[in-house]
């Protein structure tokens, strides 16, 4: 019998949305959730696949916009690849007043939040991204936020992401930070990391 290798998938308990940017689209217009909740993506003109991921454009109207996804979530986490940092720029935004911005020398914050930790590269308290390379950006908080206007790659009332998005997981818990690094450690080989 030849033994095959199958490759470890993110823990699904508690898992509200996933969006596998990486895998290809059957048509550039539309995003699935592979977690199943009906909450697909539509996708502007601007954004295009380019594996593993889609690329935007940096402005307001280069997004994926998923719209009322519903429920609640508590952690956020996803792969990026900054290919510009001139201004800032915003990977996500969950409901126009809950977002996650990326300052001019690589800081990734949050606006909106409170009780908040920001993994990146699985590591706890991080908070800086390189240009040009993947990075796996977390935000877990205390509590609870609705996905009320989802939109990946975009803060429309602010400015959109100049880069790459390769997957965006929501959970409706407070990941641990062992969580957190578990699933960077099985997500990390499709971009090189």
């Amino acid at each position: 019998m030849k033994v095959r290798f199958i490759q470890p998938q993110i823990p699904t308990k508690d898992l509200v949305a996933y969006y596998k940017l990486w895998l290809s689209p059957v048509t550039t217009l539309k995003v699935f959730d592979y977690a199943f909740s009906d909450a697909g993506g539509t996708v502007a003109s601007d954004v295009v696949p380019k594996y593993p991921g889609f690329e935007f454009g940096g402005d307001t109207s280069s997004l994926i916009n998923v719209g009322n996804h519903g429920g609640s979530v508590q952690a956020v986490l996803m792969w990026v690849k900054a290919t510009s940092l001139g201004s800032p720029i915003f990977p996500l935004d969950l409901n126009n007043t809950d977002y996650i911005t990326v300052a001019t020398n690589g800081t990734v914050s949050v606006v909106g939040f409170s009780g908040t930790s920001i993994f990146v590269d699985g590591v706890s308290g991080a908070d800086t991204i390189t240009l040009n390379t993947w990075h796996f950006v977390g935000i877990v908080d205390e509590e609870a936020f609705t996905a009320s206007d989802l939109t990946i790659g975009a803060v429309v009332a602010q400015d959109g992401w100049a880069g790459l998005i390769g997957e965006v997981m929501l959970y409706d818990r407070e990941l641990t930070p062992v969580d957190v690094k578990n699933i960077y450690e099985i997500t990390r080989w499709r971009y090189g990391v």
